[in-house]
């Protein structure tokens, strides 16, 4: 198991988030296969009224695609065992990353440090947990269940899924299936909407090594920004091999792979998708995989503590 990392010498510290050339320290992989898939629809308002601070979601219908990466892909690493993946749910995902003003808006603070005063920029400095319980807080606001069980609040709050994502009427992070569905936008390039990485996403060579305000670059064929770059991207998943074979719906909790369920030590770790503004190019692929380095911990009131290199953005089943 490799973790992979980049260093960024920030005004604050060295912090840790993807792998320059030559440093390796938390783990990746990458793919390019992808199947067919179209967008339903794009909207500001769902079915339960607007949402906040400008947020809009992409509408994709249900469908299959090849998950995984193929034997002797230059950038291949052994979790990734090519499998087809069928949906069977319909879904939406947030057009872009949860922005900082978004952020804010649905849970009345901004976590945020590094680059703040940039309501369009995505939030970063986030744990999985305050993910998962902004998602609670969008579902709270619109009328709709929740998907997590958390315990505490702020910066302090530990999560795990309540029921399986799929079934959840509420929204959530998309599971790892879904986002790498949504990243393709049901086309075959190296990067999400393109073989040049220069027109999607803010990485390493382009981004000045900072974040940049979401939606500038090039959607990809859902009308989806920044799958590539900007901040690496939390989703559902808790990270695991991919297994073998065809697989329905998958999703992986953080009780799999946790099984005492209420473990605050840093046992599992969470998947990452999407490479940040500090990556090299080849980890921006849309199956590239990331394990967050630091999964289990409560309390990220410590600067130290906080990753400015992941964000989010949300999802929620199609009723």
């Amino acid at each position: 198991m490799r973790f992979q990392c980049c260093l960024v010498l920030t005004p604050l510290v060295l912090l840790s988030g993807c792998a320059l050339d030559g440093l390796s320290s938390s783990k990746t992989s990458c793919q390019t296969s992808v199947g067919d898939a179209s967008t339903v629809a794009s909207a500001e308002t769902g079915d339960h009224g607007s949402y906040l601070a400008g947020m809009s979601v992409a509408a994709i219908e249900a469908g299959s695609f090849m998950m995984g990466s193929e034997e002797g892909h230059p950038h291949r690493h052994d979790d990734e065992a090519l499998h087809e993946t069928e949906l069977t749910r319909g879904f939406f995902i947030g057009e872009t990353e949860v922005t900082q003003a978004q952020f804010k808006a649905y849970m009345g603070y901004d976590p945020v440090i590094y680059n703040a005063d940039c309501g369009d920029c995505p939030v970063q400095e986030v744990s999985w947990d305050e993910s998962a319980a902004f998602t609670n807080a969008m579902s709270d606001a619109h009328g709709l269940e929740r998907c997590y069980a958390c315990e505490g609040e702020g910066l302090d709050v530990w999560c795990q899924a309540s029921m399986n994502p799929y079934e959840c009427p509420g929204y959530r992070m998309p599971t790892e299936a879904e986002w790498e569905y949504a990243a393709h936008g049901g086309e075959r390039f190296e990067y999400p909407a393109s073989d040049d990485i220069d027109e999607v996403g803010w990485w390493k060579d382009n981004s000045g090594m900072t974040h940049h305000p979401v939606a500038l670059l090039e959607p990809n064929g859902f009308g989806i920004y920044d799958m590539a770059g900007n901040v690496r991207e939390f989703v559902n998943d808790w990270y695991e091999n991919h297994p073998g074979g065809t697989q329905v719906d998958p999703w992986l909790g953080r009780a799999d792979v946790d099984p005492n369920g209420t473990n605050h030590e840093p046992t599992a770790r969470a998947v990452e998708k999407g490479g940040s503004f500090a990556c090299v190019a080849d980890q921006h692929r849309p199956s590239c995989r990331h394990m967050h380095m630091n999964g289990g911990r409560m309390d990220l009131s410590e600067w130290f503590d906080r990753d400015m290199h992941v964000g989010f953005r949300v999802a929620r089943t199609a009723p």
